[in-house]
């Protein structure tokens, strides 16, 4: 869920809807919902992007324990076709 702001009002609705909010307004040149400075997402280029590095974020903290990059799998096994198996 995102969190938008106007004014004192907030709103938390899904991405998809938050992101077509901000690109009609963006497109009919409103500025009444946006993002709270604090949110976890931006809206750049017409699309609502999630920021990798959530630390810059007041008042956001990543839990103790998460990673924060993916990893990777471990190389398949492919058959040299001669009964052999490549590592």
């Amino acid at each position: 869920m995102v969190t938008l702001v106007c004014g004192k009002q907030k709103c938390e609705v899904s991405e998809r809807i938050a992101q077509n909010m901000l690109f009609i307004q963006s497109k009919m040149g409103g500025t009444s919902w946006e993002l709270p400075k604090d949110s976890p997402y931006q809206f750049k280029d017409n699309a609502l992007i999630k920021r990798a590095n959530t630390g810059d974020c007041k008042g956001e903290t990543k839990p103790k324990g998460t990673r924060s990059r993916a990893v990777s799998p471990k190389p398949a096994e492919v058959s040299r076709g001669d009964g052999s198996e490549q590592e």
